[in-house]
């Protein structure tokens, strides 16, 4: 039988409660910045509506698609992906926890 490490199994549980943590943050970050970008009174619509070209708006959407593909390049080292990866999943977790605020404060994001 295996014996109990107590240092190891506490860092797995506080790694697992950390996650559980950032999981539901992260994915109301996600869905809250869809929703701004999309919504009738959007992030995207206001930037149409203010005389923004459509064509400017294709090429800016081009621009930001090939900027994503760049990020999620082959070629780049496991070690610089990991940090690309952490740094996006906990940018949309205090996205999220910017909108939670903002939904408990006014009830709406």
């Amino acid at each position: 039988m295996e014996s109990i490490n107590f240092k190891r199994d506490l860092s797995t549980f506080l790694q697992v409660l950390g996650g559980a943590a950032v999981l539901p943050l992260m994915l109301l970050g996600v869905g809250g910045t869809i929703y701004k970008a999309l919504a009738p009174n959007g992030w995207l619509s206001v930037l149409l509506r203010n005389g923004l070209p459509d064509s400017f708006a294709a090429a800016s959407a081009l621009l930001v698609m090939c900027g994503f593909a760049w990020l999620t390049r082959e070629w780049r080292t496991p070690r610089t992906r990991s940090w690309v990866i952490d740094s996006l999943v906990y940018a949309f977790a205090v996205a999220g926890l910017m909108y939670a605020a903002q939904l408990i404060a006014n009830g709406r994001l």
